[in-house]
Formats: C-alpha cells, structure tokens, sequence
C-alpha cells in the first residue's frame, strides 16, 4: 500500500495481474458474488466471505478461444458448491460479451444481475485495493459505456457506500465513424477541429492526405451527428492530439499506439521551460466542472517542424492534461472535502502523466493512489464491480 507523501513512480504499475489477487474486506459478505469484467481484457472477480478474488486476465473475447476459456471458467464457478455466486454484476454496456454471458448464465440459475457502469467499477477497483471505502477517484481511459448512456472516459468521480457523482469530465468530441475512428486517429483530429469551428481547407486536407470527399463526409457526421457518437475520454484526446501534432500512424497496430508514441516524443524534450502553454476553457455545470479542449485544436496545426518542436508540443500536451486534472481535483476537493483520490483506467499507465501530476497533487495534501496489485486498466474492472456493489465492501447486498 502506498502511503502519504510517497511519489509512486518508482513503483510497477499492474497492467494485468499474473496471478489471482485476493483482497480483503471490512466485513464478510451476506452472499457470494461474481464480476463478469469486460470483453478486450477479459477477468473475473467472486466476492465470497470477507475477500474478493480477482483471476488473471484471459484476453479478448472477441476471440473465439478465449470465449470458450471464459465461459468454461465462469461455469466452473457455478458447479462447484463453495464458489456458486448468488448474484451475478455486469458492465453497464448491454452487448459486451462477458455482459451477455453473465446475464445468460443469472437467467440460467435465477440469480438477480446488478449493473455496475464501467468507470465506477474502474474507481472502485482501486479504492478496493486500499481499502478504502470513500474517495475522490479519477477514471481516465480510452471510454467506456458512462452512466448516462454515453461514451465516458475522463472522470472525476466521488464514490462513496450510498453511491457515485460525477463532478467533472472533459467535454465530448464526435468520433466520426464510431469504431473505426478509433482506428483511425485523423477522424478523430476531424471530430476535434469541426467542434472546434476550424475549416478543413484544401490545403490542411492534401497534408493529411485526405481527399476532399472523404473529408466531406467526416464532417457532415460530426456535424449531423451521423454515426459520429460523442466521447468524454481521455484516450481519445491523446489520439487527437498525436494526429494534430503528426506523430499517430495512420491506422494503429496496438491499443494506446497513438498515446505510447506522443509520450515517446515527449521524453525528446530537454528544455520543457520553452515549451509552449495549451489553453483549455474550464466551465461548471451545476457541481460539475467540464474541461473544454476546443481552444487547444484552434491553434495554428504544426506540420513537418523540427523533431525538437515536435518534443516540445508533446510535452506541453502531457502538462496541460495534469493542469486539467488537477482542476478537476481541486473541484472535487472543495466540494466533498476529501483528501484521498484514486487513479484509474489505461491512461494512467502514461509514466510522464504520473511525474506531471503527483508532486503538485501532494503539495496540495492531497494522498494520490494507484493500483499496483490489481490493474490499473480494464483487467481490474472485475473486482470493482463487486466492490461497488457490495457497498464498497462493507457488506451490503
């Protein structure tokens, strides 16, 4: 467990544990309960006594093999006695595979099924491994099925035994194409500038080498909202941004490749003091504070500059982003009055995010936790699940 006032950097951060991590409870549980995880790092969690048990991850279940894998493992669970769920807690997105088979198999044995939304289940996952059953908690990755129904992904979040607020987000930008602008950086560099009133000039598309048609067509999505769904995440802006700044491929190869690459070209920077300021808007609706990048993609876009400019830009991007965050942390600071955030989801895998934004966190007084045991990505969504739905392990259900 990290404690007060120690900077994390030098300790692993779990991308996917390599052997079952057991955490402890407050108090045992009244049943026993099964977290289905999520489909590309498929993992699960039981919650039985006064522990949850989360297994190693699988992989994709978009692979046939590793389906059969998880479905045998799930159903291992039900048959033996000491380990039958009496409840089953899904993600809250209504096709993700491990979703339809938990769902399948809590029909199959009238058991009642509890939704966990993703982000909540990522927070919870590291709020279980400290034990701690109140906190501030940040949930940042490539997005996820939010609470709303829509694509989440840059969360600040206040989980607690009665429940979860949103106190803050960045603002949604269009992922023209859906999937495939995952895919796809530049259509999400298009999403980024249309939202941002700037014109995709004949000039800036034979640059891109974008033909005028296609550029047409990306736009009236954006636009028209035409299969061009809206995304809070944070994965999304550093694909974004990599895009603006030359450096994503043009169809990645690896999850993150577009983040890992910006992240590379930063570390090129030997004087981050001349690296240039990235503006950001930050505006509060209600109790929630939203973080607008629109002012950043409204800046004269770089094209074939100096590698050293690149690193410059790179590194810029990367201290924004921690500006941003600690916005939203003082946000929620002031209004709970909480001391403790947890850090969660793949975008914290991102070692220079990390030294960007734990020092000015801790002059704040502020403890920053991060999973080391369980996985900071998605391969933790399980545990989180059943820890959220056990009342943040107190008891309940």
């Amino acid at each position: 467990m990290m404690m007060a006032g120690q900077v994390p950097e030098a300790l692993p951060v779990a991308a996917w544990p390599v052997e079952a991590v057991v955490v402890p409870l407050a108090r045992p549980l009244a049943r026993t309960l099964l977290g289905m995880g999520v489909e590309t790092k498929s993992g699960i969690a039981l919650g039985r006594g006064a522990t949850i048990t989360l297994w190693p991850t699988l992989g994709d279940l978009a692979d046939p093999d590793t389906r059969v894998a998880f479905e045998q493992a799930v159903e291992a669970l039900f048959a033996d006695p000491t380990t039958r769920p009496d409840g089953v807690v899904v993600d809250a997105h209504p096709d993700m595979v491990s979703t339809l088979v938990g769902r399948r198999l809590a029909a199959l044995h009238d058991l009642p099924v509890l939704v966990v939304p993703h982000h909540r289940a990522h927070a919870a996952a590291g709020m279980a491994e400290q034990g701690l059953t109140e906190s501030l908690a940040l949930a940042f990755d490539g997005m996820g099925w939010g609470e709303d129904g829509r694509l989440w992904g840059a969360e600040l979040l206040h989980l607690h035994p009665g429940g979860c607020e949103r106190l803050g987000t960045f603002a949604p930008a269009p992922l023209p194409g859906a999937d495939a602008a995952v895919r796809e950086p530049l259509r999400q560099l298009v999403g980024r500038l249309v939202g941002a009133g700037v014109e995709l000039t004949p000039a800036w598309q034979a640059r891109h080498g974008l033909d005028a048609t296609t550029a047409a067509v990306w736009v009236r999505q954006c636009r028209q909202g035409i299969n061009a769904p809206l995304s809070h995440a944070a994965g999304r802006l550093f694909d974004a941004f990599a895009a603006w700044l030359g450096v994503a491929p043009a169809c990645i190869t690896h999850e993150g490749e577009p983040a890992i690459r910006l992240e590379a070209v930063a570390r090129l920077c030997t004087d981050p003091a001349l690296a240039p300021t990235l503006p950001f808007t930050r505006r509060e609706n209600g109790r929630m504070l939203v973080i607008d990048w629109g002012e950043t993609f409204r800046l004269p876009q770089p094209f074939a500059v100096a590698e050293a400019v690149k690193a410059a830009w790179a590194w810029a991007f990367h201290r924004a982003v921690a500006d941003a965050i600690l916005a939203l942390v003082d946000h929620g600071v002031r209004l709970t009055g909480l001391r403790d955030v947890v850090s969660s989801g793949g975008v914290f895998m991102n070692r220079l995010l990390r030294e960007l934004l734990w020092p000015p966190l801790q002059q704040r007084g502020v403890v920053p936790w991060l999973p080391r045991r369980v996985p900071v990505g998605d391969g933790g969504i399980a545990l989180g699940q059943v820890y959220a739905a056990t009342g943040m392990g107190v008891g309940a259900f």
